[in-house]
């Protein structure tokens, strides 16, 4: 299998680690933010963000914070704190918090800043309020901001750079302690691939001795790497750490509109009509956000960079991403299929009411013919002069003119029983229809 061959003499001279949020709700449309390029510089790819830049993330902040004031105790750790915040076209929001270390810092400090990032990620703080609430300040939204998925970079420099990248061994002990899995109790054998349980390591981006990119779910370790390909790594986990949230995302909405949909009190056509129709356009903006809030950003086609498809494919493939993305489609599917299923009964049930409307109005115009034509012929019949119309007697001397009734009303009162009649043997009879017993 081909490496990479990465530039010679690039370790760096402190530890940097990037720590990647998705973060909830989403945000309206900004009217100042820069492209990605702005703050990550990927070398010959970056025409890639400047032609995609519609699709890709934008730049809304960019903040230096005094590393004394983040997180208490943890900032004692860092020299220096930069904040900064993406929003895709979609309006979902990504923080990216990047920590600078000192040089002496030792694999026990940055595990433990890690886990700190990680599992206490909902009381990180700056300057001794939360960090949703210091973040929402910043970007003039309600304080009801929430930190989601995650994934660290650490890109390791100085001596502990040294002490990873140790010929004999694919991922030093060193190296193993920088991940937060170092803390379970596993036994541990000899320092190769095979050895560290929850751990990969792609084979196209190491060369023992002189790089090492190593990865779990959570946290990845980059040594040897220079700042272009460092940036490359971090574009990589913000596209990822994007499409996880939209997934999320995707399948609360689907489920929250299955919720309304089973709650809603529905007392006519059109009260159903108008639940369909909003139904219908949720599963548009489901799908929308599953087009370019995931499909667009788990792949190579916006940034087609070699090393990056490279660590995306190792990374994905540890995640499951794509299985992710399966799944929520299914779901989204069924959705689509509910909506089909309640169109369809709606369907029918506006049919048996048009088929109701035009049964009354039919029987409406008959009782109308039977109640105007025969009284009309009888007014006729009174009405002209002849030997046969006395006009000394009433028209209600019915035993004078019995036989004028009779001529006006038996055909028309004929005529409705008859159609009654056929039509009550036509719907007894009905259609044949196959495979029911």
């Amino acid at each position: 299998m081909t490496t990479v061959t990465p530039p010679g003499d690039v370790v760096p001279p402190t530890t940097r680690v990037v720590s990647v949020y998705s973060v909830t709700p989403q945000l309206p449309p900004r009217s100042e933010h820069f492209g990605l390029g702005t703050v990550l510089d990927v070398g010959e790819s970056k025409r890639f963000l400047d032609d995609t830049i519609g699709l890709l993330p934008r730049v809304i902040l960019v903040q230096d914070v005094p590393a004394e004031e983040f997180c208490g105790p943890i900032g004692r750790l860092l020299s220096h704190v930069r904040i900064i915040v993406l929003r895709t076209p979609r309006g979902d929001v990504i923080v990216l918090v990047e920590s600078q270390f000192p040089a002496a810092t030792t694999e026990t400090e940055i595990a433990e800043y890690h886990e700190c990032m990680t599992v206490q990620r909902d009381s990180l703080s700056i300057g001794g309020i939360t960090f949703v609430d210091w973040l929402g300040q910043r970007l003039a939204v309600p304080s009801n901001l929430r930190l989601g998925y995650t994934h660290s970079i650490a890109f390791v420099g100085a001596s502990l750079a040294g002490d990873i990248l140790q010929v004999d061994s694919i991922l030093s002990r060193a190296g193993f302690d920088l991940f937060l899995d170092a803390k379970v109790n596993y036994h541990v054998g000899r320092a190769d691939r095979v050895g560290w349980p929850g751990v990969r390591i792609p084979e196209d981006l190491n060369i023992p001795g002189q790089v090492l990119v190593a990865h779990t779910r959570g946290i990845t370790i980059v040594a040897g790497w220079n700042e272009r390909s460092q940036d490359k790594i971090t574009l990589v986990v913000v596209m990822m750490i994007a499409a996880f949230g939209v997934l999320l995302r995707t399948r609360n909405r689907a489920f929250d509109a299955l919720e309304a949909q089973s709650r809603a009190q529905v007392g006519s056509i059109d009260e159903a009509r108008e639940m369909i129709a909003r139904l219908a356009d949720e599963m548009s903006e489901i799908q929308l956000d599953l087009s370019f809030g995931v499909e667009a950003y788990i792949d190579s086609v916006l940034v087609p960079d070699p090393f990056m498809q490279r660590f995306r494919s190792s990374l994905h493939d540890l995640v499951g991403v794509d299985t992710a993305l399966a799944n929520t489609s299914r779901m989204v599917e069924r959705l689509g299929a509910v909506i089909q299923s309640r169109s369809a009964v709606l369907a029918t049930a506006t049919q048996e009411v048009r088929e109701r409307q035009d049964r009354l109005l039919t029987v409406f115009f008959a009782l109308v013919s039977i109640l105007a034509i025969p009284p009309t012929l009888l007014l006729a019949f009174f009405g002209v002069s002849s030997n046969d119309v006395d006009s000394r007697l009433s028209l209600f001397d019915v035993h004078r003119y019995w036989p004028a009734y009779v001529l006006a009303w038996v055909p028309f009162t004929t005529l409705l029983v008859v159609g009654l009649l056929l039509r009550r043997r036509v719907r007894a009879r009905g259609p044949q229809l196959t495979g029911f017993s």
